[in-house]
């Protein structure tokens, strides 16, 4: 497993997003906010790892506090991408909250969503 540190893209006070290359997919930590304050920043990112060509990409919510419209729209468009490349994506250590906005917005049934003990069970 090799851990990639993406400089210069706080999301918050301290906090950056990363990626972590596990055997079998990618896990994207993303970070306390996907917001239009730096969801461009994000699009560049998940790009690079997109354009390595993995299995999969799972995006760990666990530390996200804050989503706007732009970090809905980029969920929905990666998840098209996903689905015209052909690598699995996976929404990993989503909260109440979000699972609930989700819910809401018909994209419950749009996403995978994994739950932690599945995801640890499968890719770690």
């Amino acid at each position: 497993m090799s851990i990639i540190i993406w400089g210069n893209l706080n999301l918050s006070a301290g906090k950056m997003v990363y990626s972590e290359d596990l055997d079998k997919i990618v896990l994207l930590h993303v970070g306390r906010k996907l917001t239009i304050d730096n969801v461009e920043g994000i699009i560049d990112r998940s790009d690079e790892i997109i354009g390595r060509n993995p299995a999969g990409i799972a995006l760990d919510f666990k530390e996200l506090e804050s989503i706007d419209s732009s970090g809905i729209s980029f969920l929905v468009q990666v998840s098209k991408t996903s689905r015209r490349m052909g690598f699995e994506l996976l929404f990993y250590n989503v909260g109440d909250a979000l699972g609930r906005l989700f819910s809401v917005c018909g994209l419950d049934v749009f996403f995978q969503i994994i739950e932690k003990e599945d995801f640890m069970e499968k890719y770690l």
